[in-house]
Order: C-alpha cells, then structure tokens, then sequence
C-alpha cells in the first residue's frame, strides 16, 4: 500500500514517529524500535508508534502500538516499545514530506480536542 503523508495513515490517534536509515537497534519482532534522544514528558499521550525506515533506496512504514519506554543505559536516550508491530506500506515521499518534520528523526503527532495536529 502507498501512503502519502503521516496524518493520512494516522487519522485519529496520536503518535510518536521515528526516521531510521540503520536499523540499528530496531527489532520489531520484539517491539524495540531503537534508542531515541527523546522527551518523555511527551509521548505519554501517544496511541501508536510509526517507523519510517529507508533502506536500499525504499521507504517502508511500519506501525505498532505505544507500550513503553525504557531506559537505554546511554545518557539522555530510550529504547521505546511497541506491540504488535506491521509492515504497513511505503511512501515515496521523503522523511521531510511524509512526517511534515525537519531534520530532528523524532517527530511527536499529539492531537488537540478539536483534531487538529499539534507539534
């Protein structure tokens, strides 16, 4: 399936999104997505996980939903942790245009009672 943006994949539910090239860290099988500089006082409203992962010249997206966080034992970074993990589809757009993000790998989607997105 090809999907266009986050907000169209997402619709409803809140979430922390995460760009990764690597893998590094990323097992899916056992809902680890990697260890991220994150802020914690910010996903506690998260309802789903978004992997954006580009390798070999492809962008697959994978979702699962929001379980944890853990600490990594690496300063000021977490292991965040997720059940049940799918592969959802690919964009062709890229990390920039798919998250609506900058360069930050990190990209927290929170929304507002009114359902707009806030960042």
């Amino acid at each position: 399936m090809i999907i266009n943006n986050l907000s169209g994949l997402l619709q409803d539910k809140s979430a922390i999104t995460f760009f990764t090239k690597t893998g590094q860290y990323l097992d899916l099988n056992k809902g680890k997505t990697g260890i991220w500089k994150i802020d914690i006082s910010r996903i506690t409203n998260a309802r789903k996980i978004v992997i954006y992962y580009r390798h070999n010249n492809v962008n697959e997206i994978y979702w699962g939903d929001y379980k944890k966080f853990s600490k990594s034992g690496v300063s000021g970074r977490f292991y965040i942790h997720s059940d049940n993990f799918k592969y959802v589809g690919f964009t062709h757009n890229n990390w920039n245009d798919f998250a609506l993000a900058g360069q930050n790998p990190v990209r927290y989607y929170l929304l507002s009672a009114t359902t707009s997105w806030t960042k």
